[in-house]
């Protein structure tokens, strides 16, 4: 994608094709969400110039920076919109303000766009196209949101294009960010078990949670992972009915870290309980 004058309208093409790993809703099988950020500019092709993003997701994407999957945004003109990576310390300086970001593959994501404007005469307005269905099921709904971090404003997406005054000026550009969110919101579920605790002892580690108060409790499944708050595997095939658990496939000095989740009898999985962390005598 080049830079062309300024009576060409400049484009930022972001396109994903999606695949979800793990969800707990169904996604359409290809989605994409364009924004565009555009200012009035009578050098601009129709008196408006426009700096477009798409978002969404790719199955092959890392973290990391893809060839493919992650292009430069190109920090000229009057406005300048771009996924940002600031906060990510596995994008280098150079890399840190992209057209694209196809890593939403599990829920939730969050896309943070930045917005820098340079006419303090003009109002800045972000138009999108039609929002992705994010598949809901008994017991999860789909949801997808638009906030102005300035204002604090929701922006509401089966609504108009956004718009707001600019403070910018060619010497001194205001910057403002919008975080599109997109999830899955657990409903129908039991409360998250609270209480847990863990000890080891020689043969195993054993854990120990507060009961839910559910009469229609289906059971618990516990979780483990070796690092701290994320990573999590299922050790449990089955609900286990009662509040306690021994998990007796651990290794001398290893460091485990457990969370628990409720079951409820129409198949609704709480989320994770507060993490409790063991190690393995």
């Amino acid at each position: 994608m080049a830079l062309f004058s300024q009576k060409t309208r400049m484009m930022f093409l972001f396109l994903i094709l999606p695949c979800m790993v793990s969800a707990p809703a169904a996604w359409a099988s290809d989605w994409q969400m364009t924004f565009d950020v555009s200012v009035p500019d009578t050098n601009a092709d129709g008196g408006v110039l426009v700096s477009r993003l798409e978002a969404g997701s790719m199955s092959t994407a890392t973290d990391g920076y893809d060839n493919d999957a992650d292009v430069l945004a190109l920090p000229e003109g009057p406005v300048q919109a771009a996924f940002t990576h600031e906060s990510e310390t596995t994008y280098p300086a150079s890399l840190q303000l992209l057209w694209r970001d196809m890593r939403g593959r599990t829920l939730p994501q969050h896309w943070t766009i930045k917005v820098n404007s340079f006419q303090s005469t003009a109002p800045v307005t972000v138009g999108w196209g039609s929002p992705p269905s994010i598949g809901s099921d008994a017991c999860h709904t789909g949801s997808i949101r638009l906030q102005d971090q300035t204002s604090g404003q929701l922006i509401d997406l089966s609504g108009s294009p956004y718009s707001y005054a600019s403070t910018g000026t060619s010497g001194s550009p205001e910057t403002r960010y919008f975080v599109l969110t997109v999830e899955s919101v657990v409903q129908n579920a039991p409360d998250v078990p609270s209480g847990l605790m863990s000890r080891s002892r020689k043969g195993g580690i054993r854990l120990k949670w507060a009961a839910n108060s559910e009469t229609d409790l289906g059971g618990y499944h516990v979780w483990r992972s070796l690092v701290s708050g994320s990573g999590y595997e299922r050790l449990t095939t089955a609900p286990v009915l009662e509040n306690r658990y021994a998990d007796q496939a651990t290794a001398t000095g290893m460091t485990y870290y457990y969370v628990v989740t409720a079951m409820g009898a129409n198949g609704c999985e709480s989320g994770f309980s507060q993490q409790t962390v063991a190690i393995a005598k």
